[in-house]
């Protein structure tokens, strides 16, 4: 009996490594890029299939591993062939954002997109993602950074009165009708951002998004946005959050007041400015997110305050909250810099709590 082989391995093995290419370094990423744009030089725009090989194979771009150290012999060659760390990382971070741009307009099926955190993206690389063929099979983009921009051309937005700038994170997320996952760091406290009330801003449209993350986003433009009565979010179930409750200015716990009937996992995390905030969540957690399946306090500093789960305004204590099924509360540290802070811990508050939640 004849073997039964394969003629034409390569077209099978190309699609498969590169539907999720590994790029640890700049210099993959380079040399994937490469690789594309060779690719693409030499596809026929007459043939059948309108897009390019092997671009068209790329589904999941994932840059995150940039952020891991590097190895002693990789970091010596980097260090060597600059002139000092901070000619590399700027180096690197040109190369990376020169890289991104050459590969956006190619990628026509990408929908998972992971940028990395240690290296700056580019506004213009941005540009690039929200006017790329892949924009409307978008599903997953994390590592976006809130620089509190605004457009510098007057837009007439449909819900306003009168012109007023768009923040770019909303001009951005726009481009994207099918996102379904968003991650978004800001820079927590030290940036207010604009004042939603004279900026005033269309609201947000995203009938798709699933999940969402915002690490260090108080107040601004776009959480104000977020906040407002009208943006749209129906699908909305998860939410990782840094929270600022009871700070001036914080807009989370208006998120919450919005969006949290509809979830079923919130995430909620301690503020990562300097100096240090030692800030409890909201008491009315629960009573905001009545239809949470998993809460999650990640907080080693501050323990929610037992009204949390025994409040007499609310209608059901944790007990009685038949949708909750998943609870976390961090390691409470009573080091000595977070005992004289506004809030300080008392003795036996973390028995007293666990006696509420068993009750």
């Amino acid at each position: 009996m004849a073997a039964l082989t394969c003629l034409r391995p390569q077209p099978i093995l190309e699609k498969v490594l590169y539907s999720s290419p590994y790029l640890p370094t700049v210099d993959r990423l380079c040399a994937f890029a490469s690789s594309v744009l060779k690719g693409d030089s030499r596809w026929d725009s007459l043939k059948r299939i309108p897009y390019s090989t092997p671009g068209r194979y790329v589904q999941v771009l994932d840059l995150s591993h940039l952020d891991e150290p590097l190895g002693e012999a990789s970091r010596d060659e980097e260090f060597a062939s600059t002139q000092g760390g901070l000619n590399s990382l700027a180096g690197n971070g040109l190369r990376l954002n020169g890289c991104l741009n050459t590969l956006f307009p190619l990628l026509p099926h990408l929908e998972v997109l992971i940028l990395p955190s240690s290296i700056p993206v580019a506004p213009s690389t941005l540009r690039a993602l929200q006017s790329a063929p892949s924009r409307s099979k978008a599903k997953v983009i994390h590592g976006l950074v809130l620089t509190q921009a605004v457009e510098p051309k007057p837009i007439k937005h449909e819900s306003a009165d009168a012109t007023s700038d768009l923040d770019s994170m909303i001009r951005f997320l726009k481009a994207f009708p099918n996102l379904r996952d968003v991650s978004i760091k800001g820079y927590g406290d030290i940036d207010p951002g604009f004042s939603i009330t004279h900026n005033p801003q269309p609201p947000l449209d995203l009938q798709r998004l699933e999940s969402m993350t915002l690490h260090g986003v108080k107040s601004g433009l776009f959480i104000g946005a977020l906040c407002d009565q009208e943006a749209s979010l129906p699908s909305l179930r998860r939410l990782d959050l840094t929270c600022y409750a009871h700070q001036p200015g914080d807009l989370t716990v208006d998120l919450l007041r919005v969006h949290g009937s509809k979830l079923h996992s919130l995430t909620l995390r301690a503020p990562t400015d300097w100096p240090p905030l030692r800030i409890p969540p909201p008491s009315e957690t629960l009573f905001l997110c009545p239809h949470l399946q998993v809460l999650k306090f990640l907080d080693s500093n501050t323990l929610p305050p037992t009204e949390t789960f025994e409040d007499p305004a609310l209608p059901f204590t944790a007990a009685q909250h038949c949708s909750l099924r998943h609870l976390s509360i961090s390691k409470w540290s009573t080091a000595p810099a977070f005992r004289d802070g506004p809030h300080p811990p008392s003795t036996g508050q973390f028995e007293q709590l666990i006696e509420t939640l068993i009750r």
